[in-house]
């Protein structure tokens, strides 16, 4: 019985080292395939992370030259600076080339329009002055030097000029002018004044009281103004005559200078 029992021992403990040592070989096999996948998945990571990285590196590389303008060269930017000047200058001189001949145009265009108005105006001649009434003078034009009247016994300046005439005698315009004024003055008498149309004044002086002229009454060179009368007290000593004056712009100038 004993003999027995220890084999049924022997065989329980050769059937147990048997099992731990089958447990131990299939332990380290299932160890070493976990280590070689993890270190194979290991790897497979790192692959994949380096060529990630290298994609990302590649991808901002081409960001940046996309980003990242040319710098030019310094011989383009001068050249192209000479260019925009060159240009600027034509068109600068362009601009004031076609504004001079605008202004040309516009001169002749305003030539053209003076001389077709011109053309539309009626030529105005201008006609000499003739003497109002024919006979010598008597006296003469003196504004600084005086001379002697012979009805007011003193000397004293002469704005106008006496002509000698017979009472009567016809009194002519001695231009084409404007009847401005008819008057009867204490000192000249009956005087007619006729405005012309170069602007000069003529006054007739000394005439009978029988004018047949009105106020603003149109009137032609040698038309009849007058006839020679008696009327001016100023100079009633001195025979009958014309008193005759003649002005310019307001200022008294001497008849002769005037009539032919």
């Amino acid at each position: 019985m004993l003999y027995k029992y220890l084999a049924v021992v022997k065989n329980i403990d050769n059937g147990g080292i048997a099992m731990e040592r089958k447990n131990i070989f299939d332990n380290n096999r299932s160890a070493g395939r976990k280590l070689t996948y993890y270190i194979v998945l290991g790897i497979c990571v790192l692959v994949i992370g380096v060529a990630s990285f290298l994609s990302y590196r590649s991808i901002q590389n081409a960001i940046s030259k996309e980003e990242t303008p040319e710098e030019p060269n310094a011989g383009d930017v001068v050249d192209n600076d000479l260019d925009n000047i060159t240009e600027t200058d034509k068109t600068e001189q362009d601009v004031t080339e076609t504004e001079k001949k605008e202004e040309d145009i516009t001169e002749d265009k305003q030539q053209e329009n003076v001389e077709q108005e011109q053309e539309k105006q009626p030529v105005v001649e201008t006609k000499s002055y003739v003497k109002p009434v024919d006979g010598e003078i008597m006296v003469g034009f003196s504004l600084e030097t005086p001379v002697y009247s012979t009805t007011l016994k003193d000397w004293r300046i002469h704005d106008g000029i006496d002509i000698a005439a017979d009472l009567g005698t016809n009194v002519v315009a001695v231009n084409d002018g404007v009847v401005e004024s008819i008057e009867s003055d204490d000192l000249f008498g009956i005087v007619v004044t006729i405005k012309h149309t170069d602007g000069k004044k003529s006054v007739y002086a000394n005439l009978e009281d029988s004018v047949e002229l009105e106020k603003g009454q149109i009137i032609n060179r040698s038309d009849i103004v007058g006839k020679v009368g008696n009327t001016a007290i100023y100079e009633i000593s001195d025979g009958p005559h014309l008193h005759f004056e003649m002005s310019e712009n307001g200022e008294k100038i001497d008849p002769t200078t005037v009539i032919k």
